[in-house]
């Protein structure tokens, strides 16, 4: 299942990711699906070394929820909207 979620998040590098965790478990919930039916996650982000330095709010609400995806971060020079620092690619199984 691939949902498609984009909203603008404020700039700020330790907020993201707890941002993003938050709207990947909520989309999971609106769809029926627990946390850790997640088994895949992309992160693509403008700054590898801020998005890591924050992370442990994600990689926390990751763990408590059994979840335990594969997982890729990639450095990339832009992401499609200018404002947007982190975008992250969730996929779930049924």
């Amino acid at each position: 299942m691939n949902v498609p979620s984009f909203c603008p998040i404020p700039s700020g590098a330790p907020i993201l990711p707890r941002t993003c965790s938050r709207r990947i478990q909520r989309i999971s919930y609106e769809n029926w699906l627990p946390l850790a039916n997640v088994v895949r996650l992309n992160y693509y982000t403008r700054d590898i070394a801020a998005f890591v330095e924050s992370s442990s709010a994600l990689l926390s609400r990751l763990q408590a929820a059994g979840c335990k995806p594969a997982s890729t971060l990639l450095g990339v020079v832009e992401l499609a909207y200018p404002d947007m620092l982190v975008e992250i690619e969730a996929t779930a199984v049924v």
